[in-house]
């Protein structure tokens, strides 16, 4: 019996870490004609909970490839920024069986606490994913790049502005859509709704 309460005092700590999750993308680069170097960006909070609990830090997170595929996929460097937020780099590549379209999709569990159009947001899964196109016919294919962090601060009744500076390497246009939050198995978060706006 004494054994398994020490077990279990050791398994205590790891779960009582707080949630973390701020933002992510995922970016990637085509090396060749199926095989693609995927960046995974997130941006965690370092600051304790209103509990005191310390935000849980992840060295390895898991990445679904979109082709019945998954695998972990370890951080290459994490960066301190202010305003407690972490900006963690995680990197790996993978080979695809084909052309294609594919949804790559990467979950955490879970994202920061209090966040008001988001019921219960401390439970809730963060995830984040984007969509491949693998075609031949057009050519090498590569994401755009997000060059501004988004580490911005809101305040109420002032205009709120984030340019992500996107960078399109291939040359392509890029044009912006607010999207609703998404959760577990990249589905809509019930209940999640776009904040207010005066017009």
């Amino acid at each position: 019996m004494q054994k398994w309460a020490f077990i279990l005092f050791l398994i205590l700590p790891i779960c009582s870490f707080a949630t973390h999750n701020r933002a992510g993308e995922i970016t990637y680069r085509q090396l060749s004609d199926y095989t693609f170097e995927v960046k995974v960006v997130t941006f965690t909070n370092t600051k304790p909970t209103s509990t005191g609990q310390v935000p849980a830090d992840r060295p390895q997170l898991t990445i679904l490839w979109g082709d019945n595929t998954g695998a972990y996929i370890d951080r290459d460097e994490y960066i301190d920024l202010p305003g407690y937020y972490r900006r963690n780099t995680y990197i790996s590549s993978h080979t695809y069986p084909g052309p294609g379209t594919y949804e790559i999709v990467v979950e955490d569990p879970n994202r920061n606490e209090g966040v008001q159009n988001i019921p219960n947001s401390v439970n809730v899964v963060f995830s984040i994913r984007t969509i491949m196109q693998i075609n031949p016919v057009l050519g090498i294919n590569n994401t755009p790049v997000l060059l501004n962090p988004p580490i911005d601060k809101a305040a109420i009744g002032q205009v709120f502005i984030h340019n992500p500076a996107a960078f399109d390497p291939d040359g392509d246009s890029i044009s912006y859509k607010l999207t609703p939050c998404s959760g577990e198995n990249g589905a809509v978060i019930e209940g999640y709704t776009l904040p207010p706006s005066s017009n």
